[in-house]
């Protein structure tokens, strides 16, 4: 029995091509499926993009908090070595001098050689404005405590000596280092 090409073999019921056919066999994906991968991954993004945009916020408020806590133990350093007194300091090097007189500068100088000279800790990272390029600083300084005993300030808890210039991070909240030492967020005042 002979069979021509086109013919199908039958062997135990199943239909098998027959030793001449050739088979085709597919291999990669089609452009349909490549189409549908990339706009399943792109609507993924879609949603995770704000999660990512949300813990970069989250980040730099905490960066932030760091650097106010740095500024602290700065603050600190300069107490102890000047009779329990906070430094005497504006956060306008500009007007540092005309308001507090010739001797006196921005807090930024005056906390410089307790941080070992790094003044990026003046620098929030939530502050898109450049604040920082044109004042030195992110943060103001309280100058309510300029030159104060710390043991004659009452309820220490409750002052800030510094704070986020502007209410840079969610919800309007600034970023505040208090008297006693504790930093925080809180809504502006």
């Amino acid at each position: 029995m002979t069979t021509r090409p086109d013919e199908h073999w039958r062997i135990g019921g199943d239909v098998r091509p027959g030793p001449d056919v050739t088979r085709h066999h597919r291999s990669g994906f089609t452009l349909i499926e490549l189409l549908v991968v990339i706009a399943i991954i792109a609507v993924l993004a879609s949603l995770l993009l704000p999660a990512f945009s949300a813990a970069r916020r989250k980040a730099d408020t905490v960066d932030c908090l760091n650097n106010l806590r740095q500024i602290g133990i700065a603050i600190r350093l300069y107490a102890e070595d000047h009779e329990a007194r906070l430094p005497r300091g504006s956060s306008d090097p500009v007007a540092a001098h005309v308001s507090l007189g010739a001797e006196d500068r921005s807090i930024v100088a005056v906390l410089r050689p307790y941080l070992s000279g790094n003044v990026e800790v003046f620098r929030c990272p939530a502050d898109e404005t450049l604040e920082v390029e044109r004042r030195d600083s992110s943060y103001t300084w309280n100058h309510d405590f300029n030159g104060r005993k710390l043991h004659y300030i009452e309820n220490p808890a409750a002052h800030y000596l510094m704070r986020d210039k502007e209410p840079w991070h969610d919800g309007g909240r600034q970023n505040r280092l208090f008297v006693d030492g504790h930093v925080g967020t809180g809504n502006e005042r």
